[in-house]
């Protein structure tokens, strides 16, 4: 396994500098889906066959972790019971004995403790059951009205049930996919772009996304496993779009409002009409490597095509 893995390793490498001299003979097809925001193009076969393969080799060979900061995070399975064993652990370590009246739930048993004897109690488990009360809090805004409507946003035809499994991206992964990838489709020589996110989310069977917008001014999208996927278009329910996964293909769209320079800075203003989710996997299995960027533009551009190299001038 190592020594595949290390071999796998080269031939990325190789692969990667071959493809970027190679890239204008890979066959592909570039499509301007939106031109009025929010601008969205699709690129088919923007990864090779093998730079696909080479990147799930990667991706199955690396350590992963999930991520616990994002929207759907909160939906995850298992956190409510995880935060309970956490808490009752937490009341235990202290010995204290919580009266009758907060012993029917671990949290307040946990608030109990905190609140009387904070003393008593690590700095990092106080930490961690903040965050969960957090999300738990989360949960209940989207059972409002408010949140009730934006989940009725979805372009799904069955109600949201389950959140898709968001991964930190590897760090090799990312700085491979970065260097491959991000030069085919944005334009080097007017801007700086900047990735300040890089995850990898894996849907399964009945899972997707809930209704959002990125806080970051491009997106881009790549399908590294679709296979076997019915269902699981990226969707972006206020202009009725639906885009369904191709494996090596990609979606580059906008969530900020058009680039204006000002002082050499940009507006960055959500564009609401990107609001977009993954819908719902109703059979096999999608994968999806996200880069979220932001831009520091060198000179004044009028839209955000212009920052689109992939696209013919």
């Amino acid at each position: 396994m190592g020594n595949m893995y290390r071999c796998d390793v080269f031939l990325f490498f190789f692969n990667l500098t071959f493809c970027k001299v190679a890239f204008s003979l890979v066959t592909s097809n570039v499509r301007l889906v939106r031109h009025e925001p929010p601008i969205i193009v699709t690129v088919d076969n923007l990864l090779s066959e093998d730079e696909l393969l080479l990147a799930n080799n990667l991706l199955a060979n690396e350590a992963i972790t999930e991520t616990s900061d994002y929207q759907e995070d909160v939906f995850s399975n298992g956190a409510e019971a995880g935060e309970n064993d956490h808490f009752n652990f937490v009341v235990a370590k202290t010995g204290l004995s919580v009266p009758v009246e907060y012993q029917d739930s671990p949290l307040k048993s946990f608030v109990w403790a905190v609140t009387n004897c904070p003393e008593l109690m690590e700095e990092q488990d106080i930490i961690k059951g903040a965050n969960a009360i957090q999300r738990r809090q989360a949960i209940e805004r989207w059972k409002t009205k408010e949140g009730q409507l934006l989940m009725e946003l979805s372009a799904d035809e069955e109600s949201f049930k389950k959140a898709g499994q968001r991964l930190v991206m590897p760090p090799k992964l990312r700085l491979d996919l970065e260097n491959l990838v991000l030069p085919r489709v944005l334009d080097s020589l007017q801007a700086n772009w900047d990735v300040c996110d890089a995850t990898i989310v894996r849907y399964s069977q009945g899972e997707s996304q809930v209704p959002h917008i990125d806080p970051c001014d491009a997106t881009l999208l790549l399908y590294l496993n679709s296979d076997d996927c019915i269902g699981g278009d990226t969707c972006f329910p206020l202009v009725d779009c639906k885009l369904s996964p191709q494996d090596g293909g990609g979606v580059l769209f906008f969530s900020s409002e058009s680039p204006r320079h000002l002082n050499g800075e940009i507006s960055r203003e959500r564009e609401c009409l990107s609001l977009h989710h993954g819908g719902q996997v109703q059979r096999g299995e999608k994968v999806v490597a996200q880069f979220m960027l932001n831009v520091q533009l060198k000179k004044p551009v009028e839209t955000w095509l212009d920052l689109v190299s992939c696209l013919p001038k």
